[in-house]
């Protein structure tokens, strides 16, 4: 990976076998800061573990290098001011630091292998929501949200901070469950828990968000209501997204880039318009397809 500034992920080479079977064969990829990446495929093709390996919990082979100088651009509704107009320490300065010890934003060599980050290091630069997040029982909404805030704070540190209660609120405002703070998530349909666990991913102050299926038990205006606030992220907010989704037009209609697994080999990458043809997707799901544009964003629907 170079240390350009606006490479914030690189994949080389990237191959993972499961139980046998080979999931992910010669991936290579980068994502930007500022972009809104849609990772597509059939069930099976590998999005999923395309996700888990970036954060390094399934073991495989190739590189995997994110940029650790990443923050979040600007503060907004959606980030919180901890760190914003702090003065950079000049190289000179700068004194080795021991591994595990968060690092200042632009200190050491920015790219660095997902295996040599810290816990904390990779969770204050990356939020994962993975397609079936589990929870504590009897766990309410704002406890829930809360552990977003660890990545926050000293290892030993459990105290709710004035600045935690500040991007608790502005986290729920974000996703519309602020009044659900005291709310089992028991009790909750499975399209709010799954509001919940996102608003647990912009609580966490990381300026990249790996999404696995964030649409999942959403209706179709949440769906879309959803798609709106990660873009609003992207470009307004500073975020970087990377989600896997089966919602192809949804996504075209909303990401800047996507990128198509078919039998865990990357085999497109590029604008909704470039890669949303009949012939691409078709071959890569199987099914006959035909695109009608609307309002300059393609739609693409099976036919018999």
């Amino acid at each position: 990976m170079s240390d350009s500034p606006g490479e914030l992920l690189s994949i080389q080479s990237l191959r993972v076998d499961l139980a046998g079977a080979r999931i992910l064969d010669d991936v290579s990829l980068s994502i930007r800061e500022g972009e809104l990446v849609a990772l597509i495929g059939a069930n099976g093709s590998g999005k999923t573990t395309l996700l888990r390996a970036t954060m390094g919990l399934v073991k495989s082979t190739g590189t995997i290098h994110w940029n650790r100088s990443a923050r979040v651009a600007s503060s907004s509704p959606f980030v919180g001011e901890a760190g914003q107009g702090r003065e950079r320490q000049p190289t000179s300065n700068r004194t080795p630091r021991p591994r595990g010890e968060l690092l200042a934003p632009d200190e050491g060599r920015p790219a660095i292998a997902v295996q040599k980050l810290h816990v904390k290091e990779l969770a204050q630069i990356v939020s994962y929501l993975p397609q079936n997040p589990t929870s504590i029982p009897g766990q309410t909404v704002t406890q829930a949200i809360l552990l977003g805030r660890h990545a926050r704070r000293g290892m030993l540190d459990f105290t709710d901070t004035a600045e935690d209660c500040r991007v608790l609120g502005e986290s729920t405002r974000a996703i519309g469950v602020e009044g659900f703070f005291d709310r089992t998530l028991e009790s909750l349909s499975g399209g709010q828990r799954q509001r919940v666990f996102l608003a647990r991913c912009l609580a966490q102050e990381s300026p990249t968000l790996l999404l696995d299926e964030p649409a999942t038990f959403l209706d179709l205006k949440h769906q879309v209501e959803l798609y709106q606030l990660l873009r609003k992220l992207v470009h307004e907010h500073g975020r970087t997204i990377l989600m896997a989704c089966h919602d192809l037009n949804l996504a075209a209609m909303h990401a800047d880039r996507m990128i198509l697994l078919d039998g865990g080999k990357l085999v497109a990458d590029g604008t909704p318009d470039a890669l949303m043809t009949p012939e691409t997707i078709g071959k890569a799901f199987g099914v006959r397809m035909k695109r009608i544009d609307v309002d300059g964003k393609p739609h693409l629907i099976p036919v018999e």
